[in-house]
């Protein structure tokens, strides 16, 4: 019941904070415990005739319990702590001045203790200054001769001096009990509290997978296109040189049948077995398509192998290239190829940076598209894409001839679910998952160099080797 009445007397605005709640909750036990108390020395101002007391105590009694509802609408910490302090050294003042000696001062020491406790260390230094100086003041005018009102029956003041002196402790031991068991149940709410952010994370961290799933499948979905133009010519291959296969094993068995030279039948087998391999040459290119596809929808990464980076950096152009074209029948580009002899082969995750590759092209072509939109005069969108051999690795560079970024895009490219484009056309991971796959994947780096009006050049640089 005590703990019910506590909590609604805490702003609602406190709630959700644990540190601002434990406060609070500090705050307004202070402020009945010592209405409480108050309240008791006011019966006990009746008994010794201390009249001044109960008028005095009284009034701070009844201060000290209309705290709380002006805290729970004020919702002012300070405000109210700072009224607490101000009340309670107000009935010390004033049971010392009128009780004729100094029985009631050490009770200023309660006020320094509980001022840090409730509103901070400052607090408790101004308070503990207001002690002093109060304890100050009362010793000059004790040893000064000072006649004090001596407002209270000779004969019970015995009594006063000995509940002052138990009530001290006493206080001092409640208020810290209350404390203690605040910060308990303050310790209590923040692991409950923790527990709830670390279930949060948790879902929050599946999403992030979900969401990353998604966009693969989604950027794989926009690659059909182009893998089935792609996939199409090797297939026709296959299918034109099984067909010649088949009419060179008919023209073979009249051959025969006819009793043709060796040499007749020797051409007509290295036909077939030219046929044979060009199959079997198409045949892997078509897997190798399919195989590239697969791991591009993959949820976890495959391990880095050493691939012909020129080769792999062309493939993913024709097939970037081959699904813009099927998305958008009328583009048009100028695709310029710069490789580096050099480069030799580079350890990569196939599936991620095939990802990277496809995600980098569709932005170029994307910006020479938007550009040329825009555009009113004359304007033939460029993309170039180029390789080149480093001291400790290869480098990948794609730039455009399209409208460039600017300084405060640029600064937040890389940030997922930052997106320049309209809604609908982008998500916003894209960028950063390809940032995430360089830079954890692969061990390398993943830049932008642009200027406004001028184009993008986005650049990828890859170790040459495996790590140890």
């Amino acid at each position: 019941m005590w703990t019910r009445l506590l909590d609604r007397l805490i702003p609602a605005t406190l709630r959700d904070d644990v540190e601002a709640y434990h406060q609070g909750y500090l705050l307004v036990a202070a402020c009945f415990l010592t209405g409480l108390f108050s309240a008791g020395y006011t019966l006990m101002g009746v008994y010794a005739g201390f009249w001044a007391s109960v008028i005095s105590q009284g009034l701070i009694t009844v201060t000290f319990f209309a705290l709380p509802p002006l805290f729970r609408y004020s919702g002012s910490v300070g405000l109210v702590a700072h009224l607490f302090l101000l009340a309670g050294t107000a009935a010390v003042v004033v049971a010392t001045y009128f009780s004729g000696g100094l029985e009631v001062l050490p009770w200023l020491a309660v006020v320094p203790i509980t001022g840090t406790l409730l509103a901070g260390r400052r607090a408790g230094w101004i308070w503990t200054a207001v002690a002093l100086a109060l304890t100050a003041l009362f010793a000059v005018l004790y040893v000064s001769g000072y006649d004090f009102p001596m407002a209270m029956d000779p004969a019970r003041r015995p009594h006063w001096a000995v509940s002052v002196f138990l009530g001290l402790p006493l206080i001092i031991v409640l208020i810290a009990q209350i404390f203690h068991a605040e910060r308990e149940r303050a310790f209590e709410r923040l692991h409950a509290r923790n527990e709830a952010l670390a279930v949060a994370l948790d879902d929050l961290e599946q999403a992030q997978v979900q969401l990353v799933q998604q966009e693969k499948l989604a950027s794989l979905g926009q690659l059909t296109a182009g893998i089935a133009h792609e996939i199409k010519n090797p297939l026709n291959f296959v299918t034109n040189f099984a067909q010649l296969s088949g009419e060179l094993i008919a023209e073979l068995r009249e051959e025969v049948a006819a009793g043709a030279s060796r040499e007749v039948l020797e051409a007509v087998l290295d036909d077939l077995q030219d046929n044979a391999a060009k199959i079997e040459q198409h045949g892997r290119r078509a897997d190798a398509i399919v195989r590239q596809m697969m791991a591009h929808a993959r949820r976890e990464p495959g391990p880095r192998t050493y691939v012909d980076l020129n080769a792999f950096v062309e493939e993913h152009v024709t097939l970037a290239y081959h699904s813009q074209r099927a998305q958008h029948p009328g583009f048009e580009v100028d695709l310029e190829r710069d490789y580096d002899p050099a480069v030799g082969a580079v350890p990569v995750v196939q599936g991620e940076m095939g990802r990277v590759l496809l995600n980098l092209l569709e932005n170029a072509f994307y910006a020479v598209g938007e550009e040329r939109a825009r555009r009113n005069g004359p304007y033939r969108p460029a993309v170039r894409v180029a390789t080149r051999r480093t001291a400790g690795g290869a480098q990948i560079r794609i730039s455009d001839n399209g409208p460039g970024i600017a300084p405060a895009v640029r600064a937040r490219l890389f940030e997922p679910f930052f997106t320049t484009k309209p809604t609908g056309e982008g998500t916003g991971l894209g960028l950063s998952l390809s940032y995430d796959v360089v830079q954890r994947a692969h061990g390398g780096t993943l830049t932008v160099e642009s200027a406004e009006g001028e184009g993008a050049t986005f650049v990828v640089t890859l170790p040459a080797t495996l790590p140890a």
